[in-house]
């Protein structure tokens, strides 16, 4: 017994020691394979298991890449603070993010891409190397400063990230890509911006002195950025002179009182092969607080205000297409909440369902606001194509555009779906003829000799195809309604809240004759509506619309008869409440207790669908993983099981 005893304690030492010398050796590989990896940088690779594959360079990375010639490569020299003591955790965990991306470029690029890191310590080479590239240190307090940021460089041109400002995460790869693409690229394109409104900002800054006190107006963050990669330009509104055939893309933003003039600028500038991005809108809010601001100091006088609502009649005619300037479009479907839990039906957050998935411009963006938009009808004109982008659903409803921002609870007691999808932005290309005989802003000549003149500086018919994108708002460009401006470290960063900035972005670059720029930066927007709970919120709440209204007209009824009981009362007893009087209080009071019963046992039954079904995707959530891990245990056990009876 003693011997088998024994045996038997060293068969289990035997067994234990193996077994640690296993883990042991697991350990071991794990460390040295852990080194070969990140130190090394042998046999990296990952996989990425998100939805839109966030973490995975783009095709047009990949394109834009593969452009670079093998002769010229692309620098890229990238800036980080490595003190742990000054780096914040986030931040630092961000750096190492970035790095892993910049190393995926290095990667892709076959060679054309050499990519440097440096740690600018104080008095050092990299230091100096930081200040050439325009990398400036900054502070995260009274005595700490830090750099993170890049230069991509390719012979003497030079693109410099000063700051790697982590709230655009989501738009790093395409901030590195477009740099390589504007280094590699031979000249910046011309935007052309022509408006009433002041996109572009004043034309001179001045000291707030100089104003009143009061602060001059900013260029619209959408400016801004196309002003890091275009060159920008405004085009005088009120003129008559031809647009510069040197624009590129011509933005049209809300042209209120479109003179036929204007409109024939436009067409001309079209007849020359140029391209267009048209803002149109029959209620828009930015031009109530967004017009021209007048200099007290320079002595200038307040300029009218712009209109708030925006066509180019002759042109949309021509063109095929309908624009209704005074109705405005709700749905139901795409309310946004507003502050104070109001729910505007003017005002539309248009999930993916609502974008064209198949278009370049449209297929990566989840999340577009518009804000009291209007809607496009009809037919192209012959030897012309429209593509339909963005689109209501069918529980829409065009109404009057006054109407859509001051009678919220009207419109939902007389909403009537249209059960028509309504084009909210299109697309129209092909070759495109003139809408015009002549210049209207030139009277027309008497002499055959001078007609004859005149006739040959029109242009009747385009050289070759082109391509114009009409949206139906002007407000969802706006700085507002696109992004949250920010204070980072004593610089003002904008972060994006949809996709509007996304979408500006997308128009200029497939306009500009750049689409895998496009296919770079179309990436979803992270944040994910919750449809199905928008919908049950809709379908309740046109279901006790109607009560409400009731309700309400209840309540008219009875001020008015106490008006009138008030008014018919001696002078000298007006304070005095008569029988009647009390009577109609008492009724008054009764229907507010009894409007506010119904309106909680209706909130109550929909709350309570709602939390049935937060409640079961939250259940998902958390048991997904321990039950995929359960059946895949349960499945090998009997795998072994049955093979052990094989035996």
């Amino acid at each position: 017994m003693s011997q088998h005893a024994a045996s038997g304690t060293a068969k289990s030492t035997s067994a234990a020691f193996v077994a640690f010398a296993g883990i042991t050796v697991v350990i071991l590989i794990a460390i040295v394979l852990n080194y070969l990896v990140g130190a090394l940088g042998l046999f990296n690779f990952r996989v990425d298991l998100t939805e839109d594959r966030l973490f995975t360079l783009s095709e047009g990375t990949k394109n834009i890449l593969q452009k670079i010639p093998e002769d010229i490569p692309v620098a890229i020299r990238f800036y980080v603070t490595e003190d742990s003591r000054t780096v914040p955790r986030p931040l630092k965990n961000y750096a190492r993010d970035v790095e892993d991306l910049l190393y995926e470029f290095k990667k892709a690029s076959g060679g054309r891409v050499t990519l440097e890191r440096f740690d600018p310590e104080p008095d050092t080479d990299a230091e100096d190397s930081a200040a050439l590239d325009q990398v400036r240190p900054q502070s995260i307090n009274l005595t700490d400063q830090i750099y993170f940021g890049l230069a991509v460089q390719c012979l003497d041109r030079k693109e410099t990230l000063a700051f790697l400002d982590p709230s655009r995460e989501s738009l790093l790869e395409y901030d590195i890509a477009r740099a390589i693409s504007q280094v590699t690229a031979e000249e910046k394109p011309v935007v052309g911006i022509l408006s009433p409104l002041p996109i572009s900002g004043p034309a001179m800054q001045l000291p707030p002195q100089l104003m009143g006190g009061q602060p001059q107006q900013q260029p619209w963050i959408f400016h801004s950025e196309l002003a890091r990669d275009y060159e920008v330009r405004n085009i005088d509104y009120t003129s008559n002179a031809p647009i510069d055939e040197a624009v590129t893309i011509l933005f049209v933003v809300h042209p209120t009182d479109a003179t036929e003039a204007l409109q024939y600028r436009i067409d001309q500038y079209l007849m020359r092969g140029g391209k267009a991005f048209v803002f149109l809108d029959p209620h828009s809010v930015t031009a109530r607080f967004a017009s021209p601001r007048p200099n007290p100091m320079m002595g200038q006088q307040g300029p009218p205000p712009v209109g708030q609502s925006s066509s180019l009649p002759t042109l949309l005619a021509h063109w095929g297409v309908a624009f209704d300037p005074e109705r405005v479009l709700i749905d139901m479907n795409y309310r946004t909440q507003l502050q104070g839990g109001r729910r505007a039906g003017g005002v539309l957050s248009l999930t993916s369902e609502a974008l064209a998935g198949e278009d370049l411009l449209t297929s990566r963006l989840s999340d577009v606001l518009l804000v009291f938009p209007g809607a496009f009808t009809g037919a192209p004109a012959e030897g012309l194509q429209m593509d339909v982008l963005v689109k209501s659903s069918g529980n829409s409803q065009l109404v009057n555009r006054f109407d859509a921002e001051n009678d919220d609870q009207k419109l939902l007691s007389n909403f009537v779906a249209s059960n028509t999808e309504h084009p909210l932005a299109i697309r129209l290309r092909g070759k495109f003829t003139s809408a015009f005989k002549s210049d209207p802003s030139i009277p027309a000549p008497e002499k055959g000799e001078e007609e004859e003149k005149v006739e040959n500086n029109h242009l009747s018919e385009a050289s070759a195809e082109s391509s114009i994108i009409l949206i139906a708002d002007t407000d969802w460009a706006y700085d507002q309604f696109s992004v949250q401006v920010q204070n980072f470290m004593g610089m003002q960063m904008a972060q994006p809240i949809n996709d509007n900035l996304s979408l500006v972005l997308n128009v200029t670059e497939q306009l500009a004759g750049d689409p895998e720029l496009i296919r770079v930066r179309s990436r979803s927007s992270s944040r994910r509506p919750f449809t199905r709970i928008n919908e049950m919120m809709a379908q309740a709440e046109t279901a006790y619309s109607a009560e409400i209204a009731n309700l309400e007209n209840e309540f008219q009824m009875a001020q008015r008869k106490l008006n009138e009981l008030q008014t018919q009362k001696d002078p000298s007893q007006q304070m005095i409440l008569s029988p009647e009087q009390q009577e109609e209080i008492e009724k008054l009071e009764s229907t507010r207790v009894e409007t506010s019963r119904r309106l909680r046992e209706v909130r109550k039954d929909l709350n309570k669908d709602i939390d049935k079904l937060e409640a079961r995707i939250t259940l998902a959530n958390v048991l997904a993983i321990p039950l995929v891990v359960a059946w895949i245990g349960i499945a090998l056990a009997v795998y072994r099981k049955v093979r052990n009876s094989a035996k």
